[in-house]
């Protein structure tokens, strides 16, 4: 784990929200030609709040789901807190590579409050899990439905790299699942790791044995907490899927909505379906926060959805409701949560395995 000052946030929020505005200019500039001031004309006012208001209620709704799982493992921490942890947890993915910073900081913070690592760890990886279920399960179903029937294919290149997002993403789960099951494996791994020449250079063998040790007692601990979790009540885990199914209308009905006020009728197969392929690719996407990729796939996967003169505004909207927004709130919060403390940051808590299960910023 690596401490990260907030100069490098402050970077990275740079290089985010820079890659971002110049790809979006990009995309003016490819329809300029098409521009029509019409097109301004035609902005419903009322269904971009209402844009706004499910964007919050996707926010609202992933951190009840947090809520009830921090309740259902017995260290509850309150609703209000976890919102700033979890949009604080965002505000990092954002100005991360990969989006990689988020997760890790939300461990790092539910710790704080109290609860161990392992169960922190539980806790987060059975969210995300949950929010990611239904796009590797029922995903690839209904891409392959229509993607095969060429009812939905954009170009067979696009095709190529959806499939490959899926078979990414079904390896990575299976690994990480086997990591989880038999977390002896990942001892065995460091610990044959110890004793290469190279990683000597860097590391003793006996920090990477001690960090080891720790590794297969914090996983021990995630194995008992997902354990607790079916166990102790079915009404609770149900309701943490429910409101998965929930999150997933909200966040799904950004696009139709934004369409709807920009004076679009969207195709609600298509627009649904546009957006499961970008939620698959969007991981995969090295800048921060995802920026560049983001805009230009989005744009490319909508092209047959929204008229030419009104992409460009479409983009931005969306980006707004699904970045700038939770960039904006994150930040704020980030930094109330964290940025008075006039230090740095761990994205991913450095913690000092052997002793005890406290993490060090």
């Amino acid at each position: 784990m690596k401490n990260v000052s907030k100069v490098s946030l402050k970077r990275g929020l740079i290089v985010s929200i820079g890659i971002s505005v110049i790809s979006i200019l990009f995309i003016v500039a490819l329809s300029r030609n098409d521009f029509e001031v019409e097109s301004l004309q035609r902005v419903k006012p009322e269904y971009l709040f209402l844009g706004l208001a499910v964007t919050v209620g996707a926010w609202a709704t992933r951190v009840l789901r947090l809520y009830v799982l921090s309740r259902l493992l017995g260290n509850p921490i309150g609703y209000f807190r976890l919102f700033e942890i979890y949009m604080s947890a965002v505000f990092v993915s954002h100005v991360t590579p990969f989006t990689s910073g988020g997760l890790p900081l939300q461990v790092y913070l539910m710790h704080k409050e109290g609860q161990p690592i392992g169960r922190s760890t539980a806790i987060s990886v059975i969210d995300s899990a949950m929010t990611t279920a239904l796009l590797v399960l029922l995903g690839p179903t209904l891409l392959y439905t229509y993607v095969r029937r060429r009812e939905y294919s954009l170009s067979p290149q696009v095709d190529r790299l959806v499939d490959v997002a899926i078979a990414i993403i079904v390896v990575l789960a299976i690994f990480i699942m086997v990591l989880i099951v038999k977390s002896e494996i990942l001892a065995k791994l460091l610990r044959w790791l110890s004793r290469l020449r190279i990683v000597r250079r860097f590391i003793s063998p006996e920090k990477l044995d001690s960090v080891a040790n720790w590794l297969v007692r914090e996983i021990g601990q995630f194995n008992r907490d997902i354990s607790d979790l079916f166990r102790r009540t079915r009404f609770g885990f149900l309701l943490a899927v429910v409101l998965t199914f929930i999150y997933w209308g909200f966040y799904l009905a950004i696009a139709p909505v934004t369409l709807l006020g920009l004076g679009v009728n969207p195709p609600l197969v298509r627009t649904l379906l546009a957006q499961i392929v970008f939620n698959i690719i969007q991981p995969f996407i090295p800048t921060p926060g995802g920026s560049g990729g983001s805009e230009i796939g989005f744009a490319l996967l909508f092209q047959s959805v929204v008229p030419k003169p009104r992409l460009p505004i479409f983009v931005s909207t969306w980006r707004f409701f699904t970045y700038y927004a939770s960039l904006g709130v994150g930040g704020l919060l980030f930094y109330k949560v964290i940025g008075s403390q006039g230090r740095s940051t761990a994205i991913g808590a450095e913690c000092d395995p052997p002793v005890k299960d406290t993490c060090k910023p």
